[in-house]
C-alpha cells in the first residue's frame, strides 16, 4: 500500500504539485514552475512524478525527482497544447513498465470512410493515454486533419478518423505524462497514405512531356504514369524517376544506351506508380501481395508503399532506396535477370535487395559488368 498521495493544489501562484503524507499527516510542495501543474502519475519505485505542465496556451509534459525536486521536460513532439489527461471520478491508479518507445506498435486501418490507429505498447497496463494526431500532405506540406485522445486499457488504444483528405498521410502518437511511462521521446510519427472513393482502381495518369536523350548510345524510349488514387505529385515522381535514369552512374552511362521520357508513339517500357492494390493486379501472377514491385511485360510498377517508406529492413537510406528500385526494374525492361552477389565484387543492382541483403552488400546503381550485359547496349 502506498504511502504518499500526489496531487495538484492551487493557491494565489498558480496550481503545483504535491504530496500529502499519509502517516504524518503533512503536506509538501513539489514543483512550483508558475503555470499549471496537472495529472501528476508516479513511476512504479515511487521515486518520479510525470505531469502535464501548462502555461498560458503552451504546454508540456515533465517530471519531477521526490527527493530532489529537480525537474526535466520530455519532448513530446509538435503540439499546440498538452491537455490534461481526461479521467472519470478518479484516475486509475496503474503504471506502465514500458521503458522504450520501440514497444510500441501501431497498426492505420483503412476503409472507405475512415481511417483508424491501433496502438499495441508491449507490457504496459491500463491508465494513462494517449494523444492520437493524423496529417495529410498538401502541396508538399502537411496540414492537420485532427486529433483524438485514446484512454489506453492493456497497452491498446484506438482512434478513429473520418475521411476529410486523401493522400500522403502521417501519425503522430504522443503520450503527455501518461502514467509512468519513460519514453526516450514521448512521440512517435509514422507514415502512411489513404485513396480517395472518387478515383476510380488503376485510373492512371500519363506524365506530359519530352525530355532530351540522355546520351549517345541505342536509344531506349520511356514513359511515366501515376495512378490518380496515390494523390503523389505526378511531375515530383517523373523528376526523382529521370534524375535517376540520366545519372551517369545509371544504365545509360557512360554511352551505354541513351535514355528519353516522351508522351506518345511507342516505348520500350512504361513506369507506373501504383497502390498497393493496382500493383497486385498489374503484376499478376506474380505474388506481389500488396508489399513488392514488379516488371511485367513492358511496365515496371512501383508500389507506392514502398516509395513513401522504403525498405527499412535494408536500406536506412529512402534516397538509396529509391535509385535501387528504379534501376532494377528497369533493369528488367532492359532484358536482365535477377543476379546473385559476388564476395568480394560488385554488388549487382539486379539482386533483390527489398526485405532482406541475405549476407550480401547493397547496390542502387549497376555495376559496370551489369551494364555491359544490356542487350543492344554500346559497350
Amino acid at each position: 500500500m502506498g504511502t504518499r498521495i500526489a496531487f495538484s493544489g492551487t493557491d494565489p501562484s498558480g496550481t503545483d504539485l504535491y504530496l500529502f503524507n499519509i502517516a504524518s499527516g503533512e503536506t509538501t510542495r513539489v514543483t512550483s514552475m508558475g503555470g499549471t501543474e496537472l495529472s501528476p502519475r508516479w513511476t512504479a519505485d515511487g521515486t518520479r512524478l510525470y505531469f502535464v505542465h501548462r502555461d498560458g496556451s503552451t504546454g508540456g509534459a515533465a517530471s519531477v525527482e521526490v527527493a530532489s525536486g529537480a525537474i526535466t521536460t520530455l519532448d513530446v513532439g509538435d503540439v499546440d497544447a498538452v491537455l490534461p489527461q481526461p479521467c472519470a471520478d478518479a484516475c486509475p491508479s496503474t503504471s506502465f513498465d514500458v521503458a522504450r518507445p520501440s514497444d510500441l506498435r501501431v497498426r492505420i486501418d483503412k476503409t472507405r470512410r475512415t481511417l483508424r490507429v491501433l496502438g499495441d505498447i508491449d507490457g504496459a497496463g491500463t491508465g494513462g493515454s494517449a494523444l492520437i494526431k493524423v496529417e495529410h500532405r498538401n502541396e508538399g506540406s502537411f496540414e492537420p486533419v485532427g486529433r483524438a485522445w485514446s484512454e489506453i486499457s492493456d497497452g491498446r488504444f484506438a482512434g478513429t478518423f473520418a475521411r476529410p483528405f486523401s493522400g500522403v498521410c502521417k501519425v503522430t502518437v504522443v503520450f503527455p505524462g501518461a502514467m509512468g511511462f519513460l519514453p526516450e521521446r514521448a512521440a512517435r510519427t509514422f507514415d502512411c497514405y489513404y485513396s480517395p472513393p472518387g478515383a476510380h482502381p488503376g485510373d492512371l495518369e500519363l506524365v506530359t512531356g519530352t525530355s532530351p536523350v540522355s546520351g549517345p548510345g541505342p536509344l531506349r524510349r520511356f514513359k511515366i504514369r501515376v495512378e490518380r488514387r496515390t494523390r503523389f505529385d505526378p511531375q515530383e515522381f517523373a523528376d526523382e524517376v529521370e534524375d535517376i535514369l540520366y545519372d551517369p552512374r545509371g544504365w545509360g552511362g557512360n554511352g551505354h544506351l541513351g535514355m528519353k521520357k516522351v508522351d506518345s508513339g511507342r516505348a520500350a517500357f512504361t513506369i507506373i506508380l501504383a497502390t498497393p492494390d493496382t500493383v497486385d493486379r498489374l503484376c499478376a501472377p506474380a505474388p506481389t501481395r500488396g508489399k513488392s514491385s514488379c516488371f511485367n511485360v513492358t511496365v515496371a510498377v512501383i508500389n507506392l508503399d514502398r516509395w513513401v517508406h522504403g525498405s527499412p529492413e535494408t536500406y536506412k537510406s529512402l534516397r538509396k532506396y529509391r535509385r535501387y528500385l528504379i534501376n532494377h526494374e528497369v533493369g528488367h525492361g532492359l532484358d536482365h535477370g535477377h543476379r546473385y552477389c559476388i564476395d568480394g565484387g560488385p554488388q549487382p543492382v539486379m539482386m533483390q535487395q527489398t526485405g532482406s541483403l541475405q549476407g550480401c552488400g547493397r547496390a542502387w546503381w549497376p555495376a559496370e559488368w551489369e551494364r555491359d550485359l544490356t542487350p543492344g547496349a554500346r559497350v
